[in-house]
């Protein structure tokens, strides 16, 4: 079904005139008729299968055309019967799917037609359905492929695109359909054209066809033999005195040309009605029922008593049939006139009807070649809407890896970034394992020299508590007031203990040593020496003297202090070390202050 407000030309291709109308459809109403036309081809005796014919048949359709300024791009075609083929036939019913019918109907058509499947353009339409018989009727309509091809590249030539290309017969079966021919009882649509006649028969949606080669034609070619002139003279001859004879009691003209005439066309209606006769013959056997009433239509069939003479012969009523009771008629258009030509465009309805309304008929003869092209137009959007969607598709997929990409990338940044915070890390680390190398190695050192230094003072003061050596302990009347470790000998000591005189010597003083020595080079002893009596008689073989008890406590002393392992011997020169006051304190008690060398020196880590 077209859009609407869109302007359609819808031609007839005639094999003696071309018909042609411009219809628009409103986006509220009916179908409008803007303008009409109708031509002549002035074929002449020529058949129209010739190529000089056709050629005359495209010239009037370009001249039809353009010398009445058709606007419409879209163009539908209708091709005169006597150039095409319809045959019925009847398949069985085996099944209701359409698509299953359709190709069983298309083997049907391929047993029935009489042609080359590569010179037609054929198509099929299933007519009715009967359930009694399990049966399905079927019509085939073919053209020659060439025929069709030749008008739509005439149209196309002409800036027009066509729509569609059918049969007159089925265009004017749609036209009838609409206009309710048959919609009650039988009826039958007569097309009396210029070579070719066409029977329509219209039952309730039942449809059957047939052409006869009996029409105006052979009433000129009559004429011309019996007169013996031209075919356009009889032509002139058929139009200027043609009509029906009665016949029978009915009074003869006074012209003897006019009877003459007259009685040449009622001899060819009359092999015309044999025609409907045995083709009313033929349908009725098939299970139609009797025609009830005759509509007249074509160029031929305006004859005068034409509709007197069927009527006469079939016994039912015969009228002019109009096919624009659908159609509303622009105002433009001159109604008076239109009236005088309707009953020669009811094909040309029918192709409108096609464009704007689904049709009880629908069939399409364009050649196999545009039919694939129409197809493959159709499939155009749906090529376009995959190319999208591959397209998309791989713009999804290249978003995807792009944007794993980018996930990457940032995960390689993130990882080079934290790469290099680890990196900076593990270098502050690896520093700090190097400094805490260099620290435990430093602790290690201190520390084994600790615990290597941790008992020398447990050791320094068991040997000097208990003297192995000598296996016993401290001399009798020995007191130790402070043991410490000092790094070096004081230098304020005088020379009187040098001459071993017993006065008095200032004592060691920590204000005289170094400030925080880092070695223990000497082991600092003071104390005091205590006696009952401060000198004893000593005999020997000079005779007795008088000895200082205290200082033979204190000879025991050194030699206690010098055999306990731990110090140095003392020497001679030792007496800046040894130090010693009598009579300061009492008369029994001495002072005394050592300073005995270590064997060992150790780091001074306190003081004692």
């Amino acid at each position: 079904m077209a859009l609407k407000d869109t302007r359609v030309l819808c031609v007839d291709i005639g094999s003696d005139s071309v018909k042609a109308a411009e219809f628009s459809q409103p986006r509220e109403g009916a179908i409008l008729l803007e303008k009409y036309a109708c031509m002549e081809n002035g074929l002449g005796d020529v058949s129209s299968d010739n190529p000089e014919a056709k050629d005359k048949i495209l010239e009037t359709i370009r001249n039809l055309i353009l010398a009445n300024g058709f606007l419409a791009k879209d163009v539908y075609l209708a091709i005169s019967g006597q150039n095409a083929f319809i045959r019925f036939v009847k398949v069985p019913a085996m099944t209701d799917d359409p698509e299953k019918i359709q190709r069983l109907l298309e083997f049907e058509a391929k047993q029935n037609i009489p042609f080359d499947e590569q010179e037609i353009a054929y198509d099929s339409q299933v007519i009715c359905t009967d359930t009694e018989n399990a049966q399905v009727e079927a019509m085939f309509a073919i053209v020659k492929s060439s025929d069709a091809e030749t008008y739509m590249r005439c149209m196309e030539g002409l800036k027009k695109k066509v729509r569609n290309v059918e049969i007159a017969a089925t265009a004017s079966y749609n036209a009838c359909n609409f206009n309710g021919v048959g919609a009650a009882q039988c009826e039958m649509v007569l097309n009396i054209g210029g070579r070719s006649s066409t029977l329509i028969f219209m039952d309730r949606g039942k449809f059957f066809v047939r052409t006869f080669l009996t029409a105006g034609h052979a009433i000129t070619q009559q004429i011309s033999k019996e007169f013996n002139i031209s075919y356009e003279e009889a032509e002139e001859l058929k139009i200027r005195h043609g009509f029906v004879g009665l016949g029978g009691a009915y009074e003869e003209p006074e012209s003897v040309v006019a009877s003459t005439v007259s009685k040449i066309i009622r001899n060819v209606m009359t092999r015309l009605h044999g025609e409907i006769i045995r083709t009313i013959n033929v349908y009725r056997a098939g299970g139609g029922r009797k025609p009830e009433k005759l509509y007249l239509t074509g160029g031929s069939s305006v004859m005068t008593y034409t509709t007197h003479f069927f009527s006469e012969k079939l016994h039912i009523p015969v009228e002019y049939f109009n096919p624009f009771q659908v159609i509303a008629v622009s105002p433009s258009v001159n109604k008076e006139e239109l009236a005088s030509v309707a009953h020669l465009f009811s094909e040309v309805v029918g192709l409108s009807l096609r464009n704007a309304v689904v049709c009880p008929v629908e069939i399409s003869l364009q050649p196999p070649e545009r039919k694939a092209q129409e197809e493959m137009k159709k499939k155009i959007p749906f090529f376009y809407l995959s190319c999208l969607a591959l397209l998309f598709c791989v713009f999804v997929i290249y978003w995807n890896f792009w944007q794993q990409k980018n996930d990457q990338e940032q995960i390689r940044d993130f990882v080079l970034s934290k790469n290099i915070t680890i990196k900076e890390q593990a270098e502050k680390v690896q520093k700090a394992n190097g400094e805490l190398s260099g620290v435990m190695g430093d602790y290690e050192t201190a520390a084994v020299e600790l615990i290597k230094n941790r008992n020398r003072w447990y050791n320094i003061i068991s040997a000097i508590q208990f003297n192995t050596t000598l296996n016993r302990g401290l001399p009798k009347g020995v007191w130790f007031t402070s043991i410490k470790g000092i790094s070096d000998l004081p230098q304020s000591k005088t020379d009187n203990a040098a001459n071993g005189s017993f006065g008095s010597l200032p004592t060691s003083s920590g204000s005289n040593l170094p400030a925080g020595p880092e070695k223990v080079n000497y082991i600092e002893i003071k104390g005091y020496i205590i006696v009952s009596k401060p000198s004893i008689k000593v005999h020997n073989a000079a005779g007795a003297t008088s000895v200082d008890e205290r200082e033979a406590v204190y000879k025991e002393l050194r030699k206690y202090l010098e055999t306990c392992g731990v110090f140095e011997p003392f020497t001679d020169n030792d007496i800046l070390r040894l130090d010693r006051v009598y009579d300061t304190i009492g008369h029994n008690i001495a002072e005394f202050t050592i300073e005995a060398k270590l064997k060992e020196p150790f780091e001074k880590v306190r003081s004692f």
